[in-house]
């Protein structure tokens, strides 16, 4: 239902594995079903990154894989964050410069100051769709370690697709 408070289905949503595992599994609801599941993996950046961003790209492929988080979908995404990253250290550094109490240091000081509040706040967006916040991991469900691996289940003959055939007009 739209509008009632954990009955909505949107953020809240869960996943078919988690249904089952829950007792909630209604197959006349949820028959057809599916859940995109990207390809586990480590992505490759799009373009060649700053240096703190490669830093930051480096560290945050680290810890969303050993979380088991990453998936190689995940590339654009993590390169913008990256990016972002990058561009608000050089913001910072250029605050440190910023030096005299001339009327222009200060209009510029005040600039680089909005900008860094902005990406802060967009770095924090970024983070949050990572499960990079406390609150965000409590979003996430992982399936229980060796479920889906090689294990064959109820449903598993309907999941199997038929390769699709060209037809000439």
């Amino acid at each position: 239902m739209s509008g009632v408070k954990g009955r909505s289905g949107g953020r809240n949503a869960k996943t078919i594995e988690r249904l089952k595992l829950e007792g909630t599994y209604d197959p006349k609801r949820h028959k057809n079903l599916r859940h995109p599941t990207p390809a586990k993996g480590t992505p490759v950046p799009p373009a060649p990154l700053t240096r703190a961003a490669h830093g930051e790209w480096t560290r945050m492929v680290t810890l969303l894989w050993s979380s088991e988080l990453l998936t190689i979908a995940d590339g654009a995404m993590l390169y913008q964050y990256c990016e972002l990253h990058g561009a608000a250290e050089t913001i910072k550094a250029m605050l440190r410069r910023v030096r005299g109490g001339s009327i222009k240091a200060d209009q510029l000081r005040t600039k680089l100051l909005t900008q860094a509040r902005l990406h802060r706040l967009a770095i924090r967006v970024f983070l949050v769709e990572f499960g990079g916040s406390p609150a965000s991991r409590s979003r996430v469900h992982l399936s229980p370690a060796g479920a889906g691996e090689g294990q064959a289940d109820d449903m598993s003959e309907f999941d199997r697709q038929a390769p699709l055939r060209i037809v000439r007009p």
